[in-house]
């Protein structure tokens, strides 16, 4: 896919918790900018999930459209398991790059809270 964004961190540490924000989610594409009218859309190239506990924790990522609501219908990830002290690029089970646009975004969980963290990486692009 073609872009002309900047490579950036588009969330960087971050513990999921117990349960899914609701929109905003973790990381959501802002609106228009008030000034120019710019929109943007965010290109994701990676997600990486640590577990920093002793014991697997399992985790669930959703990518929800703007306007939508975290469900089985945005489930991009479900259940996965990321072993104890380990790292998990999902580049290595899913296919990126992901699109989201302006105000689409991620969420999810882990089945404990504040042991797993997400980091993820991409590029904001004007449209």
């Amino acid at each position: 896919m073609a872009t002309t964004g900047t490579p950036k961190c588009l969330l960087q540490g971050t513990l999921l918790a117990n349960a899914a924000p609701a929109d905003p989610g973790l990381y959501k594409v802002a609106a228009a900018d008030a000034t120019t009218y710019q929109a943007f859309r965010a290109v994701v190239h990676s997600i990486t999930l640590c577990n920093t506990d002793t014991a697997t924790h399992l985790v669930t990522l959703y990518l929800v459209a703007s306007g939508g609501s975290v469900g089985v219908l945005n489930t991009i990830v479900k259940t996965l398991a990321v072993a104890a002290g380990g790292t998990l690029n999902l580049s290595n089970i899913l296919t990126f790059p992901f699109v989201l646009e302006t105000g689409d975004f991620l969420s999810g969980f882990a089945d404990t809270g504040s042991v797993v963290s997400i980091r993820m990486d991409g590029e904001v692009v004007p449209i």
